[in-house]
């Protein structure tokens, strides 16, 4: 065997290693409860939407949700609701990293697992 395939395959094994490691940190650092906020009986659904992407190869998903799109939203947000469809523990993880309850905006961050999908199912309440 040739010493130099003994050396990519080490670095291939701790680099996929760091990898898994690291998502699975961001994971559990960002993760929000499924449900943000609270509905009260004048509130109406603002937005719903399903994100859904397949799996990478030696990657992970990374997608964005802004609502709303143009910005002209007058009302403001009592509740968001984000439902993990993959109930195996395979699923992603996601994160508020703009507005939110209490704003008139929210920018949700979703990541998938390592060679993983994620199928999320969002509402937006208000």
């Amino acid at each position: 065997m040739h010493p130099y395939r003994s050396i990519w395959f080490t670095i291939l094994v701790v680099g996929v290693s760091t990898i898994v490691l690291t998502s699975a940190r961001i994971c559990k650092e960002t993760m929000y409860p499924s449900y943000l906020g609270k509905r009260a009986p004048h509130d109406k659904l603002l937005y719903s939407t399903r994100m859904t992407h397949k799996w990478s190869l030696l990657g992970f998903i990374e997608e964005f949700l802004e609502y709303p799109v143009n910005r002209k939203n007058k009302k403001k947000i009592t509740a968001i609701e984000v439902l993990d469809l993959y109930t195996d523990g395979n699923g992603g993880c996601f994160a508020i990293i703009d507005g939110g309850v209490g704003y008139d905006h929210v920018a949700i961050y979703f990541l998938s697992q390592f060679m993983r999908g994620f199928d999320f199912i969002v509402k937006i309440y208000g």
